[in-house]
């Protein structure tokens, strides 16, 4: 297997080589673009400053293959808790002209061999919802993420050529996780010519018993973000959980209603994740303890899932980060796992460590 892939790895380079190259593109080539009409288009950020994205075209053999992230960030359900998110993650007002994308929105080939060359799109976030609100004004803060994902595509679709693609991967980190379960089959109807598919990371919180209640349980924290940012779910999800919807926020619940094909990354021992359910590094004893059977009920989870790699690791994300291309379990790297499945079709099944 690794013969092949390293094989496919080099035609795809030499595929796209004629005329363009990965040095001819500037230090910096993600740049950043201003949704057109965000403001009518009600695709704003919590202050109100309009939504933005940052793009870099692709090249050669990558010239019709798009990878869409989006980011994570703070999220809050409660004033208090708005309040306290950091300017960056409330408003674009200060975001940079231009970024230098990391791991499957690097254009460097050694850190991402397989999309090395697509159209790389970033969309930071700045609602505090995890790409799901639809609430235009709740105690002066706006929580817009499900409306400005929808306005930046419809913005790729009118002025970037999106619908002129061939595939799609629609991934996201941390809290973007969210943005990705809930909106993978809208984006996959939106594009019916193209083949969508999506990948999540870092993300996939499960529904059991927090730590010693310090903090409210997960299920209790899902709902007040349904209820505060006024959450967009997955269709089918809402459909069949119409009594509580709030619950189609909990991966486990919504993913079995995903038609479109998914990828699964997540660390067992991630402590950003785990603080969520009341416990910090370093651990005492009994939150070691309650961690380790944390791992257990989260292991028999992703377990009944279809593609999933998962290690023992307590970082938190990896798919757009520098450690992308490094991170294995045994001998199967990340970048391979996601990147056969993706242009070939090869599903490896589940690898969890």
């Amino acid at each position: 297997m690794k013969w092949f892939v390293s094989l496919f790895a080099m035609l795809v380079c030499v595929a796209c080589s004629s005329g363009a190259s990965v040095s001819q593109r500037p230090a910096g080539a993600l740049k950043k673009i201003e949704v057109v009409d965000a403001i009518h288009r009600q695709a704003l950020c919590m202050d109100g400053s309009p939504i933005a994205y940052y793009l870099q075209p692709g090249l050669g053999a990558g010239i019709d293959t798009w990878v869409i992230h989006l980011d994570g960030g703070e999220r809050c359900a409660t004033l208090a808790e708005c309040k306290l998110v950091s300017a960056q993650f409330r408003s674009s007002q200060t975001w940079e002209t231009s970024l230098l994308g990391e791991g499957i929105l690097s254009d460097v080939y050694s850190e991402n061999p397989f999309f090395y060359q697509s159209n790389h799109v970033l969309l930071r976030q700045c609602s505090a919802d995890g790409w799901t609100g639809t609430n235009f004004s709740n105690q002066g803060f706006s929580f817009l993420g499900s409306v400005s994902f929808k306005a930046i595509v419809q913005d790729l679709i009118n002025n970037k050529g999106l619908n002129q693609a061939a595939k799609v991967l629609l991934s996201g980190a941390s809290s973007g996780t969210q943005g990705v379960l809930q909106h993978l089959d809208w984006l996959a109807a939106k594009l019916p010519q193209v083949q969508v598919k999506g990948a999540v990371d870092a993300g996939y919180a499960i529904d059991v018993p927090v730590y010693q209640n310090l903090v409210p349980a997960i299920s209790t924290q899902m709902q007040q973000y349904y209820v505060f940012h006024h959450s967009f779910v997955d269709a089918d999800c809402a459909a069949l959980n119409a009594a509580n919807v709030q619950r189609c926020l909990l991966p486990e619940v919504v993913i079995p209603n995903i038609s479109t094909p998914l990828m699964i990354k997540d660390s067992q021992y991630d402590h950003v994740v785990l603080s969520k359910y009341g416990v910090s590094l370093p651990y005492d004893v009994q939150e070691q303890a309650y961690v380790d059977q944390y791992v257990i009920r989260l292991k028999a989870s992703l377990s009944s899932q279809s593609f999933v790699y998962s290690d023992i690791k307590n970082s938190h994300t990896a798919l757009a980060t520098k450690g992308f291309s490094r991170r294995k379990i045994g001998q199967t790297y990340l970048y391979n796992f996601l990147g056969e499945w993706f242009f070939q079709g090869v599903n490896m099944g589940n690898i969890i460590e």
